[in-house]
């Protein structure tokens, strides 16, 4: 029997020196009344443990009987609190898991508890929130022991108490490496015979395999790297005693490692002790002597420190300030740390290799919030998103693999974040989404640690664009192809081909969205967008024609994506053509068409579209014979109509050119009037706090339109369909647009720029822009200009191109 000097042999004078907080905090408390079961169970508690702090404090015995003595107390509170709470009479099973499983409890540990019935014990939770509020609740005495329920199968959103079959058949369908080293200090505290044989039974099978079992090894780094990458302490001049290099957890992985690899022949290593079990290490000359005398003596004078450390507050710290020291710490136990870790180390990494690189965060969540708000982070973005993401743990049968792959992806990702110095707050909570819809897959985590351009592409579109990140964040699959630049191929199945071509939409825009920006190229960014539009609708229509019969319906494409200007979220703008009159077949291929273009898909629909452009606009025919086009726009289309058709573009092969044809008219004289009566109506100033890129005087339009008049006045069209392919060509055939096309060209892509980056900042399209909204703020941190200036230089540039256009307006 491990027994500890009582609390009498220690002096008044001794307790009053020693000053611990914590031990003159229990020794207050002794004398107070017994008024319930939870004062006494707290006193009790308290009692003991001040016998195990007061031997610590003043080294009256070594660690490893102050711990197997608590341990010993911790379990008849344990099983006090069992029979009064009720529990007892349920027939349940009571284990314990690590330290107090293994008997080495350290002074203020939780205790970690899994509850079992019998398949044929009804669930009863009643009894268990008793016996859980008996020893945790916080009472004026305070708590008696802290319990967790949490390892139990499925963690805290399973059963809370799960049958024997429930968990026999978690841990043999989705048992996880580091579940398998739990329940090698499993111990059960109280049981009914047959269910805690069952249970014992069970348990040895688990831990415990008949043949050695190498591919565990590789797990096993993959647990030693979490310990070092993502839970050691990263503050200057601290060692995290349990999770830093060499620290107590490392130690114990390596033992528990080395019981599970040969426990399955030697039977000797099955024992909940560590302690017990680097002995039989030694016996089975798993590791040399000298080695397993180390690893034993190195790991009690680590307990030694943590006990000492602990009892001071009575608070679970680790994390020791090497340099100034701790109150409860005298500057040998500082030089001991140091040196046992050491060796700690060295012994290990000849099992699980070297040392990993270092963890991205801090460990401690205050310590993670002061990380975040030195990167930039609002305090929101650090005390609740961040949290949020930390509990959006990876949902996976390797939970410690991909688990420790999520904890590194998230470190790398804020750490770009903060590098990229875009809108932070936006990126971490886009993040959030997609974590939260990828976790489920988190092996994509893996993928993208190993794809350091990638991460920073979408670090760059989260901390941009809601619109992209909430495409990602629904349709987290995407990032396969989006990493391979690879757009999916096209199904014979219409359903699946329906679904592809969204995906491929999609896909074109992140892809197309990354490049521009990066390199702000608006020829490129529309290039790529257009030609995926042309190969999306003709895939489509082809695909209709196939599964409806012949058909000879062909599209006009107009606007910017006739132009081959498209931008992001763009409609497009067409009409239906066909070569002769169209048959019932035509226009049930083109109904079908829209329907199928326009419904919904995941991520939305493949594209919103346009078909007021037809001829007689919306009450016009809703496909057009080329013959019916031409005798259209030859005779009947007006004059914004003609002007419109500047910029058409057939995907098929037409006999004529409506823009050659739409121009050929010419504009007379009532043309211009109307013409510039519909300016005058469009172009406007910006009102004050808001910019309208498209229909400001001086605006986007207001150049598109003024080109597209000019060509007309003179009876032109150029083969460019382009805004800055008309602005060219005019400008090699005529003086006034000599002198002002270079300038107007430069203007006419800064508003273009501008509006592309609003379409990716702001959550919804359109071309009024609030000055004082979170989408300008980040256009401006995009283009690495302050937000006053923008503004400013905006309103210059509608001035300077109003001017400019003036001298050129027919």
């Amino acid at each position: 029997m491990i027994d500890l000097p009582s609390l009498d042999s220690y002096s008044k004078d001794e307790i009053e020196r020693l000053n611990w907080p914590a031990i003159t905090r229990y020794v207050s408390l002794l004398d107070r009344p017994i008024e319930s079961e939870s004062d006494r169970l707290r006193l009790l508690r308290h009692d003991a443990w001040l016998r195990c702090a007061l031997a610590t404090a003043l080294e009256r015995a070594p660690a490893e009987s102050i711990c197997a003595f608590w341990s010993k107390a911790v379990d008849a509170l344990i099983l006090e609190a069992w029979r009064v709470s009720g529990c007892a009479i349920q027939r349940y099973a009571l284990l314990a898991l690590g330290k107090l499983g293994a008997g080495e409890l350290n002074l203020s540990s939780d205790v970690d508890l899994i509850v079992v019935r019998s398949d044929d014990t009804p669930l009863d939770t009643k009894p268990l929130k008793a016996f859980q509020a008996l020893l945790s609740e916080l009472t004026p005495l305070g708590f008696c022991v802290r319990v967790d329920f949490t390892l139990r199968p499925g963690g805290a959103a399973s059963s809370a108490i799960p049958s024997m079959t429930e968990l026999e058949n978690y841990y043999g369908y989705h048992g996880e490496t580091w579940e398998r080293l739990a329940f090698v200090r499993m111990r059960v505290i109280s049981a009914p015979t047959e269910l805690k044989s069952q249970i014992t039974d069970f348990a040895q099978k688990y831990s415990y395999r008949r043949h050695l079992d190498y591919t565990l090894i590789d797990e096993l780094k993959h647990l030693r790297g979490r310990i070092r990458t993502e839970k050691s302490e990263l503050r200057p001049g601290y060692f995290h005693l349990k999770l830093g290099r060499g620290g107590i957890r490392e130690l114990e992985l390596f033992v528990h490692a080395l019981q599970v690899l040969h426990g399955g022949k030697r039977p000797q290593l099955r024992t909940n002790s560590t302690s017990e079990a680097i002995r039989q290490i030694q016996e089975l000359d798993l590791l040399p002597k000298t080695e397993c005398e180390e690893l034993l003596q190195s790991y009690w004078n680590l307990r030694t420190v943590e006990n000492k450390l602990q009892a001071y507050e009575d608070q679970q710290t680790y994390s020791i300030n090497m340099a100034r020291g701790e109150p409860a710490l005298n500057p040998a136990d500082l030089s001991l740390v140091a040196q046992v870790a050491q060796k700690v180390d060295a012994i290990t990494s000849s099992f699980f290799g070297p040392a990993e690189a270092e963890k991205e965060f801090p460990d401690d969540i205050e310590e993670q919030r002061l990380w975040l708000l030195t990167n930039g982070f609002s305090k929101a973005s650090a005390n609740e998103t961040w949290d949020e993401l930390l509990s959006a743990t990876s949902l996976s049968r390797k939970t410690e693999r991909d688990e420790n792959a999520r904890l590194k992806f998230l470190g790398a990702f804020v750490s770009k974040l903060s590098e990229i110095g875009l809108d932070r707050d936006l990126g971490l909570s886009l993040l959030l989404d997609f974590v939260k819809a990828t976790r489920a897959k988190a092996t994509f985590f893996t993928l993208l640690n190993r794809e350091g351009r990638v991460l920073e592409e979408l670090a760059n579109l989260f901390s941009v664009s809601p619109y992209l990140g909430s495409i990602l964040s629904s349709r987290p699959e995407l990032i396969d192809e989006f990493i391979f630049r690879r757009l999916p191929s096209h199904s014979s199945d219409f359903d699946v081909l329906l679904e592809e071509l969204a995906e491929r939409r999609l896909l074109a825009e992140l892809i197309a969205s990354t490049q521009f920006l990066s390199d702000f190229d608006l020829d490129k960014l529309s290039s790529n967008l257009t030609s995926n539009a042309d190969a999306i609708t003709k895939a489509l229509l082809q695909k209709l024609k196939d599964d409806h019969g012949p058909s000879g319906l062909e599209l006009l494409a107009l606007g910017k994506w006739g132009g081959r200007e498209l931008g992001l979220r763009s409609d497009l703008d067409f009409i239906f053509v066909t070569k002769n009159e169209p048959t019932a077949n035509d226009h049930k291929v083109a109904k079908r068409f829209i329907s199928r273009l326009t419904e919904a898909h995941r991520g939305g629909s493949i594209y919103s579209i346009d078909t007021r452009l037809r001829p007689s606009g919306s009450a016009g025919p809703f496909i057009v014979p080329e013959s019916d086009l031409r005798t259209y726009l030859e005779t009947k289309a007006a004059a914004w109509e003609r002007q419109a058709y500047q910029r058409s573009r057939p995907l098929f092969e037409m006999s004529f050119s409506p823009a050659a044809v739409s121009a050929k008219r010419g504009l007379s004289t009532s043309d211009l009037i109307e013409l510039k009566m519909i300016r005058e109506k469009l172009f406007v100033p910006s009102k004050t706090g808001e910019v309208d890129l498209k229909l400001s005087d001086g605006g986007l339009a207001d150049i598109e339109f003024t080109a597209q008049i000019a060509l007309l006045a003179q009876s032109l069209y150029s083969l460019d369909p382009s805004t800055a392919g008309m602005i060219q060509y005019l400008s090699s055939i005529n003086a006034s647009w000599k002198n002002i096309g270079v300038e107007l060209g430069d203007h006419y892509s800064f508003l273009r720029r501008v509006e592309q980056l609003h379409r990716l900042t702001a959550s919804q399209s359109g071309s009024k822009i609030r000055l004082k909204s979170e989408e300008f703020q980040r256009i401006a941190l995009v283009l690495r200009i302050d937000p006053a200036r923008l503004a400013e230089k905006i309103a210059e540039t509608f001035a300077r191109v109003s001017e400019l256009l003036t001298e050129v307006r027919a």
